[in-house]
């Protein structure tokens, strides 16, 4: 569980990094109104082996300065029994969610053949005023200061405090070293060299500010990979358009970028997202796709539903909670039944 210290114990972190500038006011509007490369995807088979090994990681054991307010344990998954990849997939949870809420798509990377880690990292508690945070500051680069901040732990941004420790570099540096010193034969060590995370190696992901946070790497490091659930939704509101650090040029290119978007999502609506992958170079791929209507997706990079509630939109690409599942398609590795988004992740993540 993640611990909520007040204002005064910890600093206040950011929602999404675009709660406070943009989605508060899309809710309170709707309430009032009432690597790389193409992919081709069907339903895949449920896989009839064993499930996934899950490695609940004591934060404090990988280096006792990371800090347990992000939550007290990153989750490895390993599937033993498939060929592996050879690749890491590292998720992002959404503001104030731990790893553990998303097992289902991170042992869904491991019965894909990856290593997959679910990071605890800076993504919570709630800011205790918004104001203060994006929505206060007439900086367009907000956001990206705060992403900056959160992934090197470098001095970057006034409204949050995150040191070199509890960097998302650092945290999975040492986590990556953990594993490798405590189970040497499965090659977690393989994503590290030469003193760095080995990128090229790796595959990012996340889900709404943990989407925000996968893109913002993706910007700064040349990956094998990212795909985003309900993100990136950074927003210069200002000039109305993608918060300036999705609009800069970035290390990992269009053709190895992949988004999966809920149309009935209230608080990233659809047609801003459709904007923000416009500008990632997502539309060189094809017009989006709508998973519930066709059953193969071509070359797209872009996904969509519309099934579910409008409450539980947002989650429901990834999270555990919302993630449908289709319960009369059970097996080993999916006991309470494969994920309906399944082919989606597939194609987004694991092709």
């Amino acid at each position: 569980m993640i611990s909520h210290p007040s204002s005064s114990q910890h600093p206040r972190l950011l929602d999404g990094l675009a709660r406070a500038a943009v989605w508060l006011p899309l809710v309170a509007a709707l309430a009032a109104c009432g690597g790389g490369g193409s992919s081709s995807a069907t339903a895949p088979t449920p896989p009839t082996g064993s499930a996934a090994t899950v490695i609940a990681v004591d934060v404090t054991a990988t280096d006792a300065a990371v800090s347990t307010a992000f939550g007290s344990s990153h989750y490895a998954y390993i599937n033993r029994s498939v060929a592996r990849r050879n690749r890491l997939f590292v998720f992002f949870g959404a503001t104030d969610a731990p790893p553990q809420r998303y097992t289902l798509i991170g042992s869904a990377a491991a019965n894909a053949g990856f290593y997959s880690i679910g990071l605890a990292y800076p993504n919570g508690p709630d800011p205790v005023n918004a104001a203060t945070l994006c929505g206060g500051s007439a900086d367009p680069d907000c956001t990206g200061k705060i992403h900056a901040e959160v992934f090197t732990g470098i001095d970057a941004s006034p409204l949050v405090s995150v040191d070199a420790a509890n960097s998302v570099q650092n945290r999975l540096t040492k986590a990556l070293l953990y594993l490798s010193q405590q189970y040497p034969a499965d090659g977690w060590g393989q994503f590290l060299g030469n003193g760095d995370l080995r990128w090229d190696l790796i595959r990012v992901s996340g889900l709404s500010q943990g989407g925000g946070m996968a893109g913002y790497v993706a910007k700064q490091k040349l990956l094998d990979r990212a795909c985003f659930f309900s993100s990136p939704a950074d927003w210069d509101t200002a000039a109305g358009q993608p918060a300036p650090w999705v609009l800069a040029a970035g290390a990992t290119p269009a053709a190895s970028i992949y988004g999966f978007d809920s149309q009935l999502d209230p608080i990233v609506v659809y047609p801003r997202m459709l904007r923000t992958w416009t500008a990632l170079g997502l539309d060189a791929f094809g017009p989006p796709v709508d998973v519930d209507r066709v059953a193969t997706y071509g070359s797209t990079h872009e996904f969509s539903t519309a099934l579910g509630t409008v409450m539980a939109a947002h989650t429901s690409t990834a999270a555990d909670t919302n993630t449908p599942l289709d319960t009369a398609n059970k097996s080993a590795a999916y006991p309470g039944g494969m994920p309906v988004y399944l082919p989606v992740w597939t194609a987004a993540c694991f092709n």
